[in-house]
């Protein structure tokens, strides 16, 4: 062997070694930390079960600052078993192929909503079994979302797929929706819940499927997925419109399109379903956190027309944002992705940056919107007068939104939701030191679907801010969702107004 190829057979050993390096740290860095299970126990009572009594208050010392609806990871999953990875399983439409979404879109009847022209025509494009979780597994995630609240130790090993599936967009383009889908592994049936996502951005790289809790929590939704899913739930968490689109924007609290696709996903869950024979209830609970409850109350508000034949039996919300000079109002770090996802929705003659946002964020937004929730609150702060114009500030404040810009306020009105003809149970859990949706914002949804004889529960959790709704209440949601389903009685909050 002359010196070059010995040089050379040297060289290809380094970089062997550092591939083999390289493989083997990846590995550790997708192991899951452990935990003790002992480290919980000081944070249950001694039977291991909730001290929290449905229908009252209880105290925490959680801490209350605005935190732009991230949560602050509690305990790591403790995942002991190894996870079972990828298995794909191709959509098999009537003529057994792949079709694109534009060939799909000659054959389907796609209703317009303003029309009421209903169709369950949603074709599943695609399905990919990613994950086996045991139960144990699952505990891990949920040990991990709701820390030292109390839970429910899983029943079932959960199955984690995704799903692509045709839904419609603006102007009734059919256009791709993706969502993750947890299933129990036992012989069922199951009821559904779709389950909605607070706000994690309007960018595709901000997907709430893009999660990844170890490098940016944006609400550990695995976590809460999984632990219903381990309850015996066939979870459906679909990404907004615009997510994972070519167009790659989500146009943020524009309620028919954040409904759409929360529907379709039920439907396209149902089709997955169908396709590995799991039997499912002819039940379905919506449940959304934030702007998620935005989504679900605009699903609730075109379902007769949209798709009146899903069995929709009741919504749970966490912290309901369905109010969207609300928003504005209380949620001066997310005022801007509004600002533009309604301006590359409506026109700038509707939201006109220049006019709604102070110059600086004004000039920038064409970059800074594709910023995700992990940092809009830190660059843009909390003080209205500081991010909104002078104008806007001045007419958020003292009501006159309406009168000073009223083709923008018009595009808001029309994208409040909650207020449409339905009249299934809904659950409405609220954090009384909430600054994001502040408690009286929520009486006022209350007090308005009362008065529309809306059979509606009302809690108001004690001391607990807006993130930790949804770890506050586990054990309510559950009781809730069973009181619903077996008919029996739960509290109206309505009988008392």
């Amino acid at each position: 062997m002359n010196e070059r190829e010995t040089n050379a057979a040297h060289n290809y050993k380094i970089i062997l070694v550092c591939l083999m390096a390289v493989g083997i740290a990846s590995i550790f860095y997708f192991l899951p930390a452990q935990q003790d299970p002992s480290s919980l126990a000081a944070n249950l009572n001694s039977t291991g079960e909730s001290d929290l009594t449905f229908g009252q208050n209880q105290d925490s010392d959680q801490d209350n600052e605005k935190d732009s609806e991230i949560l602050i990871p509690a305990v790591p999953e403790d995942n002991e078993e190894e996870i079972k990875e990828i298995e794909v399983i191709p959509a098999t439409p009537k003529d057994s192929e792949f079709k694109a979404v534009e060939e799909i879109a000659e054959e389907l009847s796609i209703p317009n909503v303003e029309n009421d022209k209903p169709t369950d025509a949603v074709v599943l494009l695609e399905s990919q079994k990613l994950s086996t979780f045991s139960s144990a597994q699952v505990d891990g995630f949920a040990r991990r979302f709701y820390g030292g609240y109390p839970y429910d130790k899983a029943k079932y090993s959960v199955e984690k797929w995704k799903i692509t599936f045709t839904t419609t967009h603006h102007n009734n383009r059919i256009t791709t929706g993706n969502a993750l889908v947890y299933l129990p592994i036992g012989d069922g049936p199951f009821p559904i819940l779709g389950s909605a996502a607070g706000t994690t951005g309007i960018d595709d790289a901000c997907a709430p499927s893009r999660e990844n809790v170890a490098v940016a929590n944006w609400g550990d939704y695995e976590g809460y997925n999984a632990a219903f899913a381990g309850q015996g739930y066939a979870v459906v968490f679909p990404d907004y419109s615009g997510f994972n689109d070519t167009d790659g924007l989500h146009h943020y609290f524009v309620a028919d399109l954040e409904a759409r696709v929360v529907l379709d996903s039920l439907k396209a869950i149902k089709n997955l379903a169908a396709q590995i024979n799991l039997p499912l209830q002819d039940k379905i609970y919506l449940s959304g956190y934030s702007q998620g409850a935005h989504s679900i109350f605009a699903a609730a508000d075109i379902y007769k027309q949209y798709a009146p034949n899903l069995p929709i039996a009741g919504l749970i919300t966490y912290g309901a944002a369905n109010h969207t000079v609300d928003l504005l109002k209380f949620n001066s770090n997310l005022g801007p992705y509004l600002i533009y996802a309604y301006q590359d929705l409506y026109g700038k003659e509707v939201s006109d940056p220049d006019k709604l946002l102070q110059p600086r964020f004004a000039r920038s937004l064409v970059t800074d919107h594709k910023q995700c929730i992990g940092s809009v609150g830190n660059f843009y702060g909390y003080d209205g007068s500081k991010v909104y114009s002078d104008e806007l500030w001045s007419s958020l404040k003292n009501g006159t939104v309406e009168t000073d810009f009223p083709q923008f306020y018009e595009a808001l009105a029309r994208n409040i939701s909650g207020y449409g003809d339905w009249n299934f149970p809904s659950l409405i859990l609220q954090g009384s030191t909430d600054n994001i949706t502040p408690p009286e914002q929520n009486v006022r949804l209350l007090n308005r679907l009362c008065a529309e004889k809306k059979p509606t529960t009302y809690r108001e959790l004690a001391s607990t801010s807006h993130v930790y709704t949804r770890q506050r209440s586990f054990k309510d949601t559950l009781t809730w969702i069973d009181a619903v389903n077996s008919g029996q009685n739960f509290p109206n909050s309505c009988a008392t107004l």
